[in-house]
């Protein structure tokens, strides 16, 4: 009840995403910003599951509703007034977290985003068929009360493609229970990419 039910209507953006959690009830969160002239994606991951991981998601929630509106344009005081939102509600629990802002362009969309402990983000570059990984260094969310977040930027073209995840894919396991880490996510990611952005969360 607190995800959102279907991705934002946003002209200069396909969205699409999938929650499928551990267990019934799953530390995992997502949200989503639409200003008139940019377009935010905050991810995170609650430490543990289960009706405490649950309860921290609805705190989050509020958190960042409050912050969108104030801070939404600016990943990394977004996320500085977050975790300083959060420090001082839940002492000893944490998240992991990266957000995302989109602002449009005549050739393009900007990407500006920052990240607290979170997992990179992965992006496809389509003229060059390319998967590489992006990352803004940041402490988790929560646990320490200064947490310092940087900033990075990257650049989508037309086909280009964003992926933003929480550590339940690298951290899956395969018939053998080994890990499937990092490396493995984006040979993944490269043999179910599809154009159309629902099949490829089938695939995956």
């Amino acid at each position: 009840a607190l995800l959102p039910q279907s991705g934002p209507d946003i002209e200069y953006l396909s969205i699409g995403f999938r929650f499928k959690p551990l267990s019934l009830v799953g530390g995992d969160f997502l949200s989503f910003a639409c200003k008139s002239d940019y377009s935010g994606v905050f991810i995170a991951d609650a430490v543990g599951h289960g009706i405490s991981a649950a309860l921290f998601m609805s705190l989050l929630k509020f958190a960042t509703d409050s912050l969108f509106d104030s801070h939404g344009n600016n990943t990394a005081d977004f996320l500085m007034n977050l975790n300083k939102s959060l420090y001082s509600s839940i002492n000893n629990y944490f998240v992991t977290a990266a957000y995302a802002v989109f602002t449009p362009s005549e050739s393009g969309v900007n990407i500006l985003f920052s990240s607290g402990g979170h997992p990179p983000l992965i992006l496809f570059r389509k003229s060059v068929n390319s998967f590489e990984m992006i990352q803004a260094r940041g402490t988790i969310l929560g646990m320490f009360e200064n947490g310092k977040y940087g900033t990075g930027s990257a650049f989508l073209e037309k086909g280009d493609r964003l992926y933003l995840y929480t550590d339940g894919i690298p951290e899956t396991t395969n018939e053998k229970g080994e890990i499937i880490g990092y490396e493995n996510t984006v040979k993944i990611l490269k043999s179910t990419y599809d154009p159309d952005i629902e099949k490829t969360i089938e695939n995956l």
